[in-house]
């Protein structure tokens, strides 16, 4: 039987702080053993927490194979109701969690985002046309050279997304956060239609 590594979180006593680390064990049972051995108790306090790494790892990559399977359902769906043809249906990813994805050059006029997790996504030369991405959260999202024409981004988060080369006529960036945005000076002063400074 190989070992497995399992991370931990015990308290070891009541008014102690939560301790946290891992260990190498052939199953459940021993990495039990060991923590009892190790912080010298008969039995482990009741919110202790050990876990698998390896089938956690496992999880994590079902549960994300099964989210991506969904959204290329979702986007298909999308495409064809953008084409007028029967069975289409506007994409609807409000509120989920589509961190990291890759939406490169995605087709996603009209489609609805508001208080969607697109943390990280790729979105590069997206079409983001009319898109509901109210409360999105798009931290260091990459949207160069997308087109977020006629876009909802207000109360979106942008801290440290790329916007360069974004098309952004009519985008609504109303209390939007623009903190280590990359993005031309005289393009979000257009976008949040700035006056010019006059001399």
């Amino acid at each position: 039987m190989s070992d497995h590594i399992y991370s931990y979180e015990i308290r070891p006593l009541p008014e102690a702080p939560v301790e946290i680390g891992e260990l190498v064990a052939k199953d459940m049972d021993d990495a039990k053993r060991q923590l009892r051995v190790r912080y010298l108790c008969p039995q482990l306090p009741r919110d202790t927490r050990i876990i698998n790494k390896a089938e956690e790892e496992k999880e994590a990559a079902r549960t994300r194979s099964a989210k991506l399977r969904n959204l290329l359902r979702v986007l298909a769906a999308h495409h064809a109701w953008l084409r007028g043809e029967t069975g289409g249906e506007r994409a609807d990813l409000s509120g989920l969690d589509l961190t990291d994805v890759d939406l490169k050059g995605a087709d996603l006029t009209d489609a609805d985002f508001a208080g969607t997790d697109l943390s990280g996504a790729d979105l590069r030369e997206s079409k983001l046309v009319r898109a509901n991405l109210r409360e999105a959260f798009l931290r260091s999202a990459d949207l160069r050279e997308s087109n977020l024409t006629g876009a909802d981004l207000s109360d979106a988060d942008l801290r440290d997304c790329d916007l360069r080369g974004a098309t952004l006529e009519s985008t609504d960036f109303w209390r939007a956060n623009f903190r280590g945005c990359a993005i031309e000076p005289h393009v979000l002063h257009r976008a949040l239609g700035c006056k010019s400074a006059t001399t």
